[in-house]
């Protein structure tokens, strides 16, 4: 869920990226300004981890496989805390890929 989701962030920082160097074409790309990117891009994605386990822990249930693993059981909370994002960022990127 969390790497998933930083993946889909990472696919947003891209588009922010292509976009300052395609259409703001004299602005220059410090390090500062990625590694600021780099933090937002590893960090947002807690919050939608966080806050459903913070609210009740058996939202993610434990499957039972050989490898065991866990995910979200609840449909209104994987809509809003992984779906949601996501589609947000998708939305970004399609605005992105307009302009450019």
């Amino acid at each position: 869920h969390y790497f998933t989701l930083v993946a889909v962030m990472w696919m947003g920082a891209e588009a922010l990226l292509m976009f300052q160097k395609i259409v703001i074409v004299f602005v220059q790309i410090t390090t500062q300004f990625v590694v600021v990117l780099s933090l937002i891009c590893w960090v947002a994605p807690l919050i939608p981890v966080l806050i459903p386990l913070a609210i009740d822990r058996n939202l993610l249930i434990k499957r039972t496989v050989p490898d065991g693993y866990c995910f979200i059981s609840n449909v209104t909370v994987f809509f809003a805390a992984f779906l949601g994002p996501i589609l947000l960022i998708l939305a970004f990127n399609s605005v992105v890929f307009i302009i450019v």
